[in-house]
């Protein structure tokens, strides 16, 4: 039983493109980088990881696609090369940390199997540890820990897991945000989205508060890169409709598609991946507009 879906927290679930293939066979090749140039590679390890939506238009393509999925291959290989440098480095060691988490989050997006996966995920919840012990508070590192750690812990069957998962997940992303008006945190308010997402899904008796969440995204429409994120929209869409308001939550569905990819966001092939999912749904409640009132149980 599966209780929460993650799915919005950090990013929108890419869809894969038709006729894509992902290089299974770069997962297991050995990493490289050198660490005698290690600043220098960690600034090449940023290099890649940002340049993952290269390519992008609407709609996505096999190309851009391969190009994510490569990117992001990359960035995680390069990333436990990087920290298996220098174990004295510790500390500086974060920000490579980060971009593992990232990468390993992303992982189920380029086609690896279940295990890959898995194993990726495990090795980013043990960074995001290590991180968090250097600083406790560090606003990225708690997100990608709540957001990696809930994907793991998702689809487990275990009930003290689950009973523990939601309230844990919105402590984090709450801490995440610290003080910040909703929307105003990490790039377009990604603790933000965490949170409003585990409000919105989670049963009551774990937490869950449909209300709450739309207020969240509600309030998050204030932030300046609020739009920049095709995710924050669906989520805001979603919350309308789950608390009842049906009309504008279509509304909003509809204005999202409508608006076309950011052109604020670096987040290019995840907000375009998050677009496509969104036409699709708009496409199936037009085929059948009793939708309209489910259609974020439907379409996710």
């Amino acid at each position: 039983m599966a209780v929460i879906g993650l799915a919005a927290a950090t990013a929108a679930p890419a869809a894969t493109a038709p006729g894509a293939s992902t290089p299974r066979a770069a997962a297991t090749a050995p990493p490289t980088c050198q660490c005698d140039a290690f600043d220098a590679e960690v600034e090449r390890l940023h290099a890649v990881f940002e340049s993952r939506g290269a390519g992008v238009a609407i709609p996505l393509d096999a190309r851009a696609h391969a190009i994510f999925a490569t990117r992001i291959n990359q960035t995680y290989l390069m990333a436990r090369c990087l920290l298996a440098c220098d174990p004295a480095l510790d500390r500086d060691l974060n920000p490579v940390r980060r971009l593992l988490a990232a990468s390993a989050y992303k992982a189920r997006e380029i086609g690896l199997a279940a295990d890959e996966v898995a194993e990726r995920l495990d090795a980013a919840r043990t960074e995001m540890e290590r991180c968090l012990e250097l600083e406790p508070a560090d606003p990225e590192c708690l997100t990608w820990h709540a957001s990696v750690g809930g994907r793991l812990e998702q689809s487990s069957w275990n009930p003290m897991v689950l009973l523990a998962l939601a309230r844990s997940l919105l402590a984090e992303f709450r801490a995440a945000r610290g003080d910040l008006a909703p929307g105003h945190d990490l790039r377009d308010g990604a603790a933000t989205r965490g949170e409003a997402s585990i409000l919105l899904r989670a049963p009551r008796m774990l937490g869950g508060n449909p209300t709450a969440a739309r207020l969240l995204m509600e309030t998050a429409l204030q932030a300046p890169r609020f739009i920049c994120g095709v995710s924050n929209r669906i989520l805001l869409a979603a919350a309308r409709t789950r608390t009842g308001d049906h009309a504008r939550g279509l509304a909003e569905l509809r204005a999202t598609v409508g608006a076309g990819l950011p052109s604020c966001a670096l987040q290019r092939y995840e907000n375009a991946a998050a677009l496509a999912e969104a036409t699709r749904c708009l496409a199936r409640i037009d085929a059948d507009p009793a939708l309209v009132e489910t259609w974020p149980d439907v379409c996710e």
